[in-house]
């Protein structure tokens, strides 16, 4: 229960100065955003003002899958994947 699956998606979070983050933004205020960085898991602090994007991405290990579910199933929908982290 404790080492489950992340509820948030995995975010690539590129900054001025070509700085790259890849977590899990946890909230995105006027002033800060926090984000749980993956890599080590702490949560870092980024000036909201420093983000220029964020783009939602898979993780090499993670344990979300690429299946669709059983409703895009029933309706013949197919979901194009994340790009990886």
């Amino acid at each position: 229960f404790v080492y489950g699956t992340m509820w948030l998606p995995a975010e690539r979070i590129h900054r001025r100065g070509g700085a790259t983050t890849v977590g899990y933004v946890l909230d995105s205020g006027i002033v800060w955003t926090t984000v749980l960085v993956d890599s080590n898991r702490t949560i870092r602090r980024l000036p909201t003002e420093s983000v220029e994007r964020r783009v939602v991405c898979q993780l090499k290990n993670s344990d979300i899958d690429d299946e669709e579910s059983l409703l895009d199933l029933l309706l013949n929908r197919h979901r194009q994947p994340y790009t990886e982290c």
